[in-house]
């Protein structure tokens, strides 16, 4: 379970990502893999590696930004 780093609280839980929203966590997507690191910005700029690739969140699902992680 990452918990996320970057101004705004978040946390992931397997596939689903979470930020906290002043008083409760709001889900605001789903990656396409399991997440293995995570960076919140705001509740839209969230970014998270999942299947070895960084991802952007776009509406309410995660694109791949078409860079690897290192293995």
């Amino acid at each position: 379970m990452p918990i996320g780093s970057g101004p705004h609280p978040a946390i992931a839980i397997g596939k689903a990502v979470f930020v906290w929203s002043r008083s409760t966590w709001k889900r605001v997507g789903r990656a396409p893999g399991t997440v293995t690191a995570l960076w919140a910005g705001s509740q839209t700029k969230v970014f998270a590696v999942a299947d070895g690739r960084i991802q952007r969140l776009v509406g309410d699902e995660f694109a791949a930004l078409g860079i690897d992680t290192p293995p």
